[in-house]
């Protein structure tokens, strides 16, 4: 993705880590632009911001897990903050629903 904004000199240091690490940062930055993108459009209900900030947690789980596992670049010790992003996003994903319960339980009385 960022192969683009390289110069000649650039391209001839590529390796494979850089290409991990740029891979790990778009995904990033997808994610955060996505959580951007719900906070400016949802202005009172907490529960779209609620469930794009778990799915946001998620993405860099998810990518320090396939680094460790398809990678020769992360020792295993990755693998706690990789779980500690995703028990945080599932987290995020029970707190959404719960007050996704509420709201309906508010709404029938």
């Amino acid at each position: 993705m960022f192969s683009a904004l390289y110069s000649k000199e650039g391209s001839s240091l590529r390796n494979p880590m850089l290409d991990h690490l740029l891979m790990q940062t778009g995904f990033g930055m997808l994610g955060f632009s996505g959580l951007f993108l719900v906070l400016a459009n949802s202005a009172y209900n907490k529960v779209p911001v609620l469930q794009t900030t778990a799915v946001v947690c998620f993405t860099p789980g998810a990518t320090l897990a396939y680094g460790v596992m398809f990678t020769p670049y992360w020792n295993f010790l990755t693998w706690v903050v990789a779980l500690m992003y995703l028990f945080f996003g599932a987290w995020g994903l029970q707190i959404s629903q719960t007050v996704m319960d509420d709201m309906v339980m508010h709404t029938q009385r």
